[in-house]
């Protein structure tokens, strides 16, 4: 994998601060539009230089890249002091959790930050019903669901014994897209906010004027790189992830193999 550089990182940082939530809940957080106008750029640089140089030691995945982004743009806000993050909870040996990022406000008040970001397809099951889901059956949505909660409840018990005299926010802070098949239904799903990101998914052997993307870090650099745009036919065994000029707004692609089917045991999978 060829990692990102210092300029593929701050074009992640931009999009995670102006891009929509990904999430419908009520634990929903995010930046205000002024928020970017109170980072710190020097310390952001340095937080992004030292995540570049351990990218090119330590490839690491796409979610805990965002997360690792995440924390660096919160070093750098002047608003907010970062207190833990990738705190584990254990059980004895066990370990239970981890808490994303422990926050001190510049007003003294406490923010217990959970990160995710998720890349879904909207698709019809065997059944006949609509869907999301995505290659990686383990993580279905419901499951991420009673992940956040549990780790909402851990974090409340923590912070309540950690730092007893900080009144603290439990919150949920997501990014990501939903691909909705070319021609199809849109995204009804309750869980999914409305005006999330949307991409486009097709299958089969397909012809499209699109440019590949080989790097699933180059999902969340957005948008992307310009290269130069290329006919060509697709048919892979894997999702394909192509990217291309809609007007003015980059749309993403991914081409499904013809064989991929939705069982009905799948309710949402992630692409992280």
């Amino acid at each position: 994998m060829t990692p990102p550089n210092i300029d593929d990182l701050h074009r992640a940082v931009q999009w995670i601060m102006t891009s929509p939530s990904f999430f419908n809940m009520k634990e929903t957080w995010d930046f205000t539009p002024g928020d970017l106008d109170r980072l710190d750029d020097q310390v952001l640089h340095r937080e992004l230089k030292m995540l570049e140089g351990r990218l090119a030691e330590t490839p690491l995945r796409m979610g805990r890249i965002f997360e690792r982004l995440v924390k660096a743009i919160f070093m750098a806000h002047l608003d907010y002091e970062v207190l833990e993050h990738s705190v584990g909870i254990f059980n004895g040996k066990q370990q239970l959790t981890e808490l994303d990022l422990l926050l001190e406000t510049a007003n003294g008040k406490g923010l217990h930050v959970e990160v995710s970001v998720k890349f879904y397809l909207y698709i019809e099951d065997e059944k006949g019903e609509m869907q999301v889901v995505g290659p990686n059956a383990r993580d279905v949505l419901e499951n991420r669901m009673k992940k956040f909660a549990n780790q909402l409840e851990h974090g409340k018990a923590y912070v309540k014994d950690k730092y007893p005299d900080i009144k603290f926010q439990h919150v949920v802070f997501s990014r990501g897209r939903i691909f909705e098949e070319e021609g199809g239904p849109r995204c009804a799903h309750p869980l999914i906010a409305k005006n999330c990101e949307k991409g486009v998914w097709m299958s089969g052997r397909t012809k499209v004027k699109a440019t590949p993307m080989n790097q699933r870090w180059e999902w969340i650099a957005w948008p992307p790189n310009m290269g130069e745009n290329e006919i060509e036919w697709f048919e892979e065994e894997e999702p394909t992830h192509l990217f291309k000029l809609d007007g003015p707004i980059y749309q993403h692609l991914i081409i499904m193999p013809k064989t991929f089917q939705v069982r009905e045991s799948s309710s949402s999978v992630s692409s992280e």
